[in-house]
């Protein structure tokens, strides 16, 4: 129960406080433009709770209700998550291209799509992650004979998991911003919506083959390895594009 504990607090932590410690160096680092820097994080942030969890959550729950897409998902479930997975990315990338397009515009930069980036992390981060790992821990705290679903090796790796998909989605942001920033908002957003939809798809296609409709092609700590290697592999990847990217933007932090 104290290694389940330590895994959720330290999830909690990497959701919530992780964040604000990278937000803290850039502000700290940068003395002109903080407003801006502040700005962008909280304009991530409210991208997120806006569309993602106001569109997408409760226009989803809207077509679950009122059209046959629960009957489509038990019969096509892996068209289903690459349905899903789709519609997010658009909900995700069209109003990320509108504020950087025409609201942030002329204030675009490396480290403040960055922070952009940071605030729509943490705030997807905390709901999806934190709070409900927060809670847990009052559970396990109030009764120590609670019994979680998840292994405790499995809430570690949630941690890490979390650390890559943040990278993973700043990359995709800074790539999206470079194109704009290049008046080539078209090109940069066909590959943020393939990019953003391959993230949200890939673990799900792999989950889809330990389940009894698609023959139980492998077991549950297959599909882990899998999901890991190719998150692992695309972490590393951004770190390498994030450098690239560095100084490619034509304004000046």
């Amino acid at each position: 129960m104290t290694g389940n504990i330590i895994a959720l607090a330290l999830n909690a932590g990497i959701c919530i406080v992780l964040p604000l410690i990278i937000f803290g160096i850039l502000y700290i680092r940068n003395k002109t433009g903080r407003k801006d820097f502040v700005l962008f994080f909280l304009t991530g942030a409210v991208i997120y709770i806006g569309m993602q969890w106001g569109a997408k959550e409760h226009g989803l729950n809207l077509l679950v209700n009122r059209t046959n897409l629960a009957s489509f998902m038990n019969a096509h479930y892996i068209p289903y998550i690459l349905l899903v997975a789709l519609g997010g990315a658009i909900l995700n990338v069209v109003p990320e291209g509108l504020v950087l397009r025409f609201v942030l515009k002329d204030k675009i930069s490396f480290k403040k799509v960055i922070a952009l980036g940071l605030g729509y992390g943490m705030a997807e981060s905390t709901r999806l992650v934190g709070y409900r790992n927060l809670k847990m821990i009052i559970q396990c705290i109030k009764d120590s004979d609670i019994d979680l679903e998840t292994s405790t090796m499995e809430l570690f790796l949630s941690g890490y998991e979390r650390i890559l998909i943040m990278l993973i989605d700043i990359t995709i942001l800074v790539i999206f911003a470079y194109f704009i920033n290049q008046n080539a908002s078209v090109k940069g957003s066909i590959i943020a919506i393939f990019c953003q939809t391959m993230l949200a798809f890939l673990p799900g296609f792999f989950i889809a083959f330990t389940l009894k409709n698609y023959y139980e092609v492998y077991d549950r700590s297959m599909a882990l390895i899998l999901i890991y290697v190719v998150l692992t592999t695309a972490g590393i990847t951004s770190g390498v594009v994030l450098n690239s990217l560095k100084y490619s933007f034509s304004q000046a932090d």
